[in-house]
């Protein structure tokens, strides 16, 4: 049986320095790519970093919008606003915001077709609640139910406004914005 001779080969010795300091080679490689590469911010919280191009980026009254009433009765009479939100890739989207209408009288051969204004709503989506609420996702918009104080005649043109504020976005940033004109009844 050969003895060993107590000494250790410096080979070996470079072997087990470089085996123990690998680790730490390893991670400053995978750190150092995330800080060139631009990797996400790691976040307690576990939130999710929404994409820009998932956002708002301009809003649209639907075709659909007009006239209803809400109850059986027919006691409740008003407008309901179908709004579309359509993201940065042309997709109608959810959105979390403020929506503010207002329902003008139309004015004929006007360059501004705005009356007298006869009534306005402001509704907030802050949550995942009040989204469910008003989201249609068969023709994938958003559904208000704007109650009128006074019911329009029949046959009758209004002009209804829609502005929406991201609360995300900052106080300065433009609302969107859409119009459309309607006869009531139709």
């Amino acid at each position: 049986m050969a003895r060993s001779s107590g000494t250790i080969h410096p080979a070996s010795l470079l072997a087990k320095r470089q085996a123990r300091w690998r680790p730490l080679g390893l991670l400053a490689l995978v750190a150092g790519s995330c800080l060139l590469a631009g990797c996400p911010p790691m976040r307690g919280d576990n939130s999710a970093v929404v994409p820009t191009q998932l956002l708002p980026r301009e809003i649209r009254l639907h075709p659909f919008t007009g006239t209803r009433t809400f109850d059986p009765a027919g006691g409740l009479r008003g407008v309901e606003a179908r709004v579309e939100v359509i993201n940065h890739l042309g997709e109608p989207t959810n959105a979390f915001g403020n929506f503010l209408f207002m329902l003008y009288a139309f004015r004929p051969h006007e360059a501004d077709p705005r009356g007298q204004r006869l009534d306005a709503w402001a509704i907030e989506l802050a949550g995942t609640k009040e989204n469910l609420q008003y989201w249609d996702s068969l023709s994938r918009t958003y559904k208000f139910p704007l109650v009128l104080r006074e019911p329009l005649p029949v046959g009758k043109q209004a002009v209804l406004e829609v502005y929406f504020q991201d609360p995300a976005q900052p106080a300065s940033a433009p609302r969107l914005y859409d119009r459309r004109v309607f006869v009531s009844g139709e």
